[in-house]
């Protein structure tokens, strides 16, 4: 993967591509697995990501520019009391455990399985907006659609 490029606000530019599965892949396929509370307030996205027993906090602006290409501040790691007041000022919130598998090409694909929902998306990064993307096997067998021009299916939009 190529170093992300800036826009003129110092921001990193994400381009990503999104897909509805049926289900997740295989757990047993998977590289990681991360538990992630999200929450929305008027600051931005905060996260509380659980590995194991550890947990990281961490707060991110990002902005929709068009369908699959973002605008985002550097993730930036905060204290648990500031994640706890985001939390308690949250506009809305969701939960979903990522599934993180490598390809074989290298792309790092992130399934999110909703709690509480019966929704699984999956997207990966890119390294720019025409790649030649390959669905890897473990995608293609449960794929539904590619949903990457959906606004519906972000994780803002899909948030209460």
């Amino acid at each position: 993967m190529s170093k992300r490029k800036e826009t003129k606000k110092g921001e990193h530019l994400e381009i990503e591509r999104k897909f509805l599965l049926r289900r997740v892949p295989p757990v047993k396929i998977m590289d990681k697995i991360l538990h992630i509370d999200q929450c929305y307030t008027n600051s931005g996205r905060f996260r509380a990501v659980r590995t194991g027993t550890k947990f990281d906090y961490i707060m991110q602006k990002k902005r929709q520019l068009r369908p699959g290409v973002y605008a985002e501040s550097a993730e930036k790691k905060i204290s648990w009391n500031k994640y706890a007041s985001a939390w308690k000022n949250k506009k809305k919130m969701l939960s979903k455990i990522r599934y993180m598998k490598k390809d074989k090409n290298g792309l790092v694909w992130e399934i999110d399985e909703f709690v509480g929902m019966n929704l699984v998306i999956a997207e990966v990064e890119l390294s720019r907006e025409n790649f030649k993307l390959k669905l890897p096997p473990f995608i293609k067998k449960e794929l539904i659609m590619e949903v990457t021009k959906y606004g519906q299916f972000r994780s803002s939009q899909i948030a209460e």
